[in-house]
């Protein structure tokens, strides 16, 4: 066994210089690249329900814990998370569907996504919760890279997690 381990490194390629893996991630063009994120979530509730969480700043206010605006059950501006998440609520259609232009405060300028979300009921209790968000940027202005995890995680934790856990919505 010896005489193979002596072999393998004998034809292993030879490390590249340190110098030249060195590079400056400052540097680095930020990735263009825009993403998609979809989930579904259950609740048991009525759609009408989770419409009014999403869209009553006063609820809103009581999941987050933090300061929001613009959300008065109709179209126009939003804030959400003491201003980290903003954007405009573009449809409204009560317990059917919310489309919203949607940014962290932290995306590149000017940078907006799409949230579509649709409410299913198959039967009086049990809503479903089908959430599209196109157009998600891969990087933020700083260059972290974690923006589809952290925004995947703000709505399942910090939105529909909180939902559940506020108001008792259960599944």
């Amino acid at each position: 066994a010896a005489a193979l381990d002596d072999e393998a490194v004998a034809v292993a390629p030879k490390a590249a210089p340190k110098a030249a893996e060195a590079r400056s991630d400052k540097t680095a063009p930020l990735s263009q690249t825009n993403h998609t994120i979809k989930m579904t979530e259950n609740f048991y509730c009525r759609p009408r329900d989770i419409c009014e969480c999403l869209m009553d700043v006063v609820r809103v206010q009581h999941f987050t814990q933090s300061r929001a605006s613009g959300l008065n059950g109709s179209t126009g501006n939003f804030e959400m998370f003491d201003g980290n998440v903003h954007g405009e609520t573009i449809e409204y259609d009560p317990g059917e569907k919310i489309v919203q232009k949607w940014r962290f405060r932290s995306w590149p300028d000017e940078h907006y996504s799409v949230v579509t979300i649709t409410f299913r009921e198959p039967e009086p209790g049990n809503c479903f919760v089908d959430l599209v968000q196109t157009n998600v940027p891969e990087c933020d202005k700083f260059g972290n890279e974690t923006v589809m995890d952290t925004t995947e995680n703000g709505w399942k934790n910090l939105i529909f997690g909180r939902i559940r856990q506020v108001f008792g919505f259960g599944a």
